[in-house]
C-alpha cells in the first residue's frame, strides 16, 4: 500500500530554495491529513475495492511526482523548465505580433456578436452530484450525448466554413485522477467524511478540445458553441499580457447533455497547441507547489523570481522533441527521475562505444542526461584523438556553454 512521509530532511539547511521544499513537507502531511476520513468514506461504499485501488493509484502517483523533487538539482532544472516552457509559448505567440493582432481583431468582433465578456465574469459552475461515485458512474453515461452535440458543433463550423484543425473526441478524466482532485485537491484537508463534498467542484470530468490554425475560425466556433447551449463560464487565455506558463486557449464550461455534470470544451489555436505535450509532465509537478486557493504557483514564482535572468530566453526546439516526448510521459510517470551516476574515471572508449566498468554499453546522451546536461548535449564533442590515445572519454564544449 503506497504511503506518502513526511521527507527526512531539514529545509533550514537549503537556502533559498527551502519554501518549495517546505511546500513539499506540508503537501505530504496534508494527504496524510486527509487519509481518515477518505478511508472512512471508502467504507461505506459498494464500490470500495475499486476505490481503494483508485486511491493506492492516486498516492502512488504523487510519491513518484515528490522523490525527484528532494533532489535539489532536480528541483532546480525543473524551475529552470518553467521558464523554457514558458519562453517557447510566448515565443509563438506574445512575440508574434501579426498573430496577436489576428487575436485582437476576431476577439472584438465575438465581444460585438455574442455574449463572451458576461460569461467570463460568471463563477465557477458546480456538479449536481450527491457523491463522488454517482459522478464516476454517471460521467461515461453521457459520453454519447456529449459526442452527438459536439457533432452538432462541428457540422455547424462545416456549414459556415469554420476550418477545425483537430474534431473533438469527448473523453472521461481517468478514475485515479478524478479520485485526487476530488478528496485531495478540492476536498484537501477533510477531517471527517461528512466535509467530502469536492465532487461537485470537477469541471472536467467530461471534456474535449478542437484546435484550430486560424483566430477568426476559433472564435466563429465559439459562436456556434454559444448558441447551440447554454455556457456556464468561459476563460480566454488569449487575452492577458501575462500568463502563468505561458500556455493559452479558449475554455469553456457547459452542463453535459441531459446532466447537471459540468463539462468542459477547450479551444486551441495550432501555434500554441504544437508545444503542449511539452507542458504535460510540467504541470503535473507545478501542482504540488499551488496555493490553498488555487490563484498562486510557488514553483512558478520563485522561478520567475530567480530562474528568469539564468535562462534568458531560451526556448525548447524541435531537436529536442524526442527528449520531451518520451514513452514515460504519462499520467502516472515522473518528469524528473533519479538519474543514474557514473564515475567518469571508469569509462572506457572501446570500438568507438562507451563502456562502463560493469561492461554495460552508454551513449552519450545517457552520461549528459545522468549529468543533468541534456540540454547542452548539442554543444559538445568528443575530442578528436583522445579516445585512440588513452581510452578516456574526452568532451570539448564548442558553443553555447563557454
Amino acid at each position: 500500500k503506497p504511503r506518502l512521509t513526511r521527507p527526512s530532511f531539514n529545509v533550514k539547511t537549503f537556502g533559498g530554495l527551502a519554501p518549495l521544499l517546505q511546500m513539499i513537507d506540508d503537501h505530504a502531511q496534508l494527504l496524510k491529513q486527509s487519509e481518515g476520513a477518505i478511508n472512512e468514506f471508502i467504507a461505506k461504499q459498494e464500490e470500495k475495492h475499486i476505490l481503494q485501488d483508485a486511491k493506492n493509484t492516486a498516492l502512488e502517483t504523487e510519491r513518484k511526482l515528490i522523490e525527484p523533487l528532494l533532489q535539489v538539482d532536480n528541483l532546480s532544472t525543473f524551475l529552470k523548465d518553467i521558464i523554457i516552457l514558458e519562453n517557447t509559448f510566448n515565443s509563438a505567440y506574445m512575440n508574434n505580433m501579426e498573430q496577436r493582432q489576428r487575436q485582437q481583431k476576431a476577439r472584438g468582433i465575438c465581444s460585438v456578436r455574442t455574449n463572451i465578456r458576461g460569461y467570463e465574469k460568471n463563477p465557477k459552475p458546480l456538479s449536481v452530484v450527491p457523491s463522488f461515485t454517482v459522478l464516476l458512474a454517471a460521467a461515461p453515461v453521457y459520453i454519447d450525448a456529449f459526442n452527438k452535440w459536439m457533432e452538432k458543433v462541428v457540422s455547424q463550423c462545416q456549414a459556415q466554413n469554420i476550418a477545425i484543425v483537430h474534431k473533438p473526441v469527448v473523453q472521461t478524466k481517468k478514475i485515479a485522477r478524478a479520485f485526487y482532485k476530488a478528496f485531495y485537491v478540492y476536498g484537501r484537508g477533510a477531517k471527517h467524511v461528512d466535509d467530502i463534498d469536492g465532487c461537485i467542484q470537477m469541471t472536467d470530468m467530461l471534456r474535449c478540445s478542437l484546435v484550430f490554425d486560424d483566430f477568426d475560425c476559433l472564435y466563429r466556433c465559439y459562436a456556434v458553441i454559444e448558441k447551440l447551449g447554454v455556457i456556464l463560464r468561459v476563460k480566454d487565455r488569449f487575452v492577458p499580457d501575462s500568463v502563468p506558463f505561458g500556455y493559452r486557449d479558449l475554455m469553456i464550461n457547459v452542463y453535459a447533455p441531459d446532466s447537471k455534470i459540468v463539462a468542459e470544451i477547450q479551444l486551441h489555436h495550432e501555434l500554441i497547441y504544437q508545444h503542449k505535450e511539452k507542458s504535460h509532465d510540467i504541470y503535473k509537478t507545478a501542482r504540488l507547489f499551488q496555493d490553498e486557493d488555487g490563484k498562486l504557483n510557488m514553483a512558478y514564482a520563485y522561478a520567475d523570481q530567480n530562474f528568469r535572468s539564468v535562462v534568458g530566453n531560451k526556448i525548447y526546439h524541435e531537436q529536442y522533441q524526442a527528449d520531451v516526448d518520451r514513452e514515460d510521459n504519462k499520467e502516472d510517470a515522473p518528469l524528473y527521475t533519479r538519474a543514474p551516476t557514473y564515475d567518469l574515471s571508469q569509462l572506457r572508449v572501446k570500438n568507438n562505444r562507451i563502456v562502463n566498468a560493469d561492461g554495460t554499453q552508454l551513449t552519450y546522451a545517457d552520461l549528459f542526461d545522468a549529468w543533468h546536461l541534456s540540454e547542452h548535449l548539442h554543444a559538445f564533442v568528443i575530442e578528436p584523438g583522445y579516445g585512440k590515445k588513452d581510452e578516456y572519454a574526452h568532451f570539448r564544449i564548442i558553443n553555447e556553454i563557454g
